[in-house]
């Protein structure tokens, strides 16, 4: 009888293991499934504010809904999101400038199907110096020069990499004589600076689209094709509502 009870007594802690156990299963099943990818994103207000704002976030945060996919998002400059894909040390970065970044970069990088519209202006305190573009000392966003260098046509040495705030702040100090960049993002940081009366032009005409890029591996090559599934699921219209009147700025004016 002693040694029964020890038998439904060691059954029963069994049950009580495993009831516990398999409870713990059905929990952290959610978390167990889904795929963490790692993404390094440059600023780009409003389209890309922080960790959790701006309308590339959410339309991130959307994909996770209808995805086993978790975003882990790093805000960073772009040089160093670019430097940190290479390494394979991050999935997923943007925003890129589509079809119009260097032959090194696509050597070690593949872009989605996805893009946004974008227009790119030059900012001046006095636009009379526009007359000799290729003299300018041209400020310019951490780790965009050498594609803009390309796409403009413009001496990579002609540009002064920074960060967007410090860059427009020279210019309104004289330290620089031009700011070239994305407009919402320039104009949202000229507001949030309250600085005013900076003279900008659209350049170039035909400015690249914003897009994404994931590392150019097998791994890669499946999150990218993945990605650009999910997308098409999505009214990414709804997502940029708000971007809308960016584009809609006349190609050149002032800043107020």
């Amino acid at each position: 009888m002693f040694k029964k009870r020890i038998r439904y007594s060691v059954l029963f802690t069994w049950f009580l293991f495993l009831l516990f156990f398999n409870g713990w299963i059905v929990i952290l099943a959610p978390f167990a499934t889904a795929r963490i990818i790692r993404v390094g994103l440059e600023p780009l207000p409003p389209l890309i504010i922080d960790e959790d704002s701006g309308y590339t976030v959410d339309l991130l945060k959307e994909i996770e809904k209808i995805s086993d996919l978790q975003f882990h998002i790093v805000i960073m400059p772009y040089n160093r999101a670019k430097r940190m894909l290479r390494q394979g040390r991050v999935d997923l970065i943007g925003h890129i400038p589509y079809h119009s970044e260097t032959e090194e970069f696509y050597s070690y990088a593949r872009e989605l199907d996805f893009k946004i519209d974008v227009k790119t202006d030059i900012y001046v305190v006095d636009k009379t110096i526009l007359r000799n573009i290729m003299e300018l000392k041209i400020g310019i966003p951490w780790g965009n020069e050498e594609f803009a260098a390309k796409l403009l046509h413009i001496p990579k040495r002609n540009f002064y990499p920074g960060s967007l705030e410090s860059l427009l702040q020279m210019l309104v100090r004289g330290r620089i004589d031009a700011f070239w960049f994305e407009r919402s993002a320039t104009i949202s940081t000229l507001h949030k600076l309250g600085i005013k009366n900076l003279y900008y032009m659209k350049f170039p005409e035909n400015p690249a689209p914003a897009g994404l890029a994931v590392r150019k591996s097998r791994k890669g090559i499946f999150l990218q094709e993945k990605l650009d599934n999910l997308l098409e699921k999505i009214h990414v219209d709804r997502f940029l509502s708000g971007y809308s009147r960016f584009l809609a700025m006349p190609d050149t004016g002032i800043v107020h």
